[in-house]
Parts: C-alpha cells; structure tokens; sequence
C-alpha cells in the first residue's frame, strides 16, 4: 500500500473522531475508547501484511504488536474505570477526564514511540503512520470527553475479535454502552 492510499484510510479513521455531536462524558468516554480499538485493527492488519511479506522481522513485528497490546491493555482499563464512573452515578466530565489523563498518559509516550524501529525505511514510515493515528486518537480522547462530543459512527475497521501472537483487542460491534 503506497502512502497515497494509506493516508486516506487514516483520514477515515480520525475524521469521525474528530467531530461528532454533543453526548454525555460517559458515552463520549465510551465512543473514544470505540475509536482507539478501532486504530488498533487498523494497524494490525498492516503490521501482518509488511510481515508475510518480508519487509519487517519478526522481532520488529514483535515491538510493534507489544506497543499495541500496551494501548489496548490501557484501553480495557480506561473502559473499566468509564464504567465504574458510570455505575456510579457520575455526570460530570471530572471522573472521565481522570481516567482518560490516566490512560493516556499511560500510554502514549512518544519514547515509546520512539524505540520502535523497523530496518527498511518504507516499512518504518507506513509502521509508523499508523502508530501516529493512534496517538492523534489518545491525544483526542480528553478533548472529545470535555467537549461532551464523540463520534457517530466508529471508524471502519475489521468487524471480528482477532488474537495474534497473544495480542487482542476489542472492536466496534463488542462494545456495550448502558444507558444512563
């Protein structure tokens, strides 16, 4: 995939992200974990494809599918703790801002980022794109929550719970909102 066509799946992931209309902190806390996990699937799949096709190792695979389990083992946490807010009685956006701060701060570290290395620089650009729609996606997460705003629709992404080499993550039609 060149990077002609990689940057417009990208766009089609962060454009719903980024607009949306106004909902309670909860469901926006909700809609933003929707769209990391959907970040995710979209960079999985990348990761496989420049794999199978022996432009990055194993061991660079490896890096980049443990960053990934990082963000989504974050977000299962961020869900959990939305939730407990949630059952709790919470309205106002201060709880879902602590667990979003918490999350992302977490998670996205651009050392992380950083330490993730492919050998053959095309792989390492088209890796990183994606890596870098993920952190746009945690960087908007206390903006969308703030602003009580989220997303209509998730971002397209594979419709299927995928395990590879012990990575998981939870898509779009996995995820439950309770109405308040």
């Amino acid at each position: 995939m060149t990077r002609k066509r990689v940057l417009p799946a990208l766009l089609l992931l962060l454009i719903p992200f980024l607009s949306g209309c106004p909902k309670d902190p909860y469901t926006s806390a909700m809609q933003a974990s929707l769209q990391v996990s959907d970040a995710v699937a979209q960079a999985i799949p990348i990761i496989q494809q420049l794999q199978s096709n022996n432009l990055i190792t194993a061991d660079e695979a490896r890096q980049v599918y443990g960053y990934l389990n990082t963000v989504t083992t974050g977000n299962v946490s961020f869900r959990g703790a939305v939730r407990a807010a949630h059952t709790a009685g919470q309205s106002t956006a201060a709880p879902y801002l602590a667990a979003a701060s918490t999350f992302v701060q977490g998670i996205n570290s651009a050392q992380a980022l950083a330490a993730i290395h492919i050998t053959n620089p095309q792989s390492q650009e088209k890796v990183m794109l994606y890596l870098q729609a993920i952190s746009t996606v945690l960087n908007g997460i206390q903006t969308v929550i703030n602003n009580n705003s989220t997303a209509p629709n998730p971002a397209p992404a594979p419709v299927s719970t995928t395990s590879l080499g012990g990575l998981q993550w939870i898509l779009s039609n996995d995820l439950e909102l309770v109405s308040a």
